[in-house]
């Protein structure tokens, strides 16, 4: 905002102050006394970015408090595109307004959730977003929600918990699972090509015909999960046996890197790991059959015991 918008700015939001001294006293004092800073020209922006990102947030939650005021339905969802509908938000700023409304009440996001299907995409792919660093099971949304005709890519789902839940046929390639939290799901025919789950804690789960093409896995704990080509008969269901086709013959983590991970009690089947990049890793008391490793550059102080091989090829000298 350059300095010449400054005194229409003052005038709009005092709405008594006229007189030109005022107004260059206001004026003094946003450009000397405030978190802001300019450049040559005379632009002026925050001084660092979170503060734009706790004012959005504070924004948000303003327009959701009026929203829960309204009675038409109408207006709610006009005013829940307006607000949410416009551009896709940042982690940063989902994460103040989680932040925010933990500190008045839940009951607005609540608000949101209610209209959720009336809202457009990008409005949902930001809701999504929120309720990832919420505490909710979004597995549990996800799986009572249609997500046919959003842009799953949009979201960040950092903080998310994933617990007891079956999702299939979703495409989550290049989503962020930073920080995350999955437990005894299953997953059966979804991509997670360019997903990082860096940071976060795989338990339990079941992932069936998935790919994880150039996947990313730094500081990951994963723990007694099944990685498969072979769906099991415990999890069919005649009614739903479209959604859990899948297109993919193996499990693909091909080009994928492995940073500080441990892996332990794990089964893989059917799987390639090839030409992948693994530092520092341990792969502890687990079975992998039909496995590629073809490729793969293992560095760093790795472990690897207590495994059972069978029909492995291209397996890396330091395991």
């Amino acid at each position: 905002m350059s300095y010449r918008e400054f005194p229409a700015a003052i005038k709009k939001y005092f709405k008594d102050v006229d007189r030109i001294e005022e107004i260059d006293y206001f004026s003094h004092d946003i450009q000397s006394c405030s978190f802001l800073t300019s450049d040559r020209t005379g632009d002026f922006k925050f001084i660092h970015k979170s503060f734009m990102e706790f004012f959005v947030a504070d924004r948000i939650i303003g327009k959701l408090i009026s929203v829960r005021r309204m009675r038409n339905n109408n207006r709610i969802i006009k005013e829940l595109n307006a607000v949410f509908g416009i551009t896709y938000l940042s982690m940063e700023i989902c994460l103040f307004v989680n932040d925010m409304l933990n500190l008045q009440n839940k009951e607005h996001l609540l608000e949101i959730v209610s209209h959720f299907n009336d809202v457009n995409n990008v409005a949902k792919s930001n809701i999504i977003t929120i309720l990832s660093k919420s505490g909710v099971n979004l597995a549990e949304f996800i799986s009572e929600n249609n997500m046919s005709d959003i842009d799953i890519s949009r979201v960040d789902f950092s903080e998310a918990e994933f617990s007891g839940k079956l999702i299939s046929g979703i495409s989550f390639a290049n989503n962020h699972f930073y920080n995350v939290d999955f437990d005894k799901m299953v997953f059966v025919g979804c991509n997670f090509d360019g997903a990082s789950f860096d940071s976060s804690r795989v338990l339990n789960s079941e992932f069936y015909k998935c790919t994880f093409y150039a996947s990313s896995w730094k500081d990951t704990g994963v723990t007694g999960c099944i990685f498969s080509n072979e769906y099991t008969q415990d999890y069919y269901d005649e009614d739903s046996q479209e959604l859990l086709q899948s297109n993919y013959s193996f499990c693909n983590f091909e080009e994928s890197n492995w940073q500080k991970c441990i892996i332990q009690k794990c089964t893989f089947f059917d799987c390639s790991l090839a030409d992948n990049v693994m530092h520092s890793i341990s792969i502890l008391e687990s079975t992998l059959e039909h496995v590629d490793f073809s490729g793969t550059n293992v560095v760093g102080t790795n472990e690897f015991s207590n495994n059972i091989l069978l029909d492995v090829w291209g397996l890396p000298y330091a395991f």
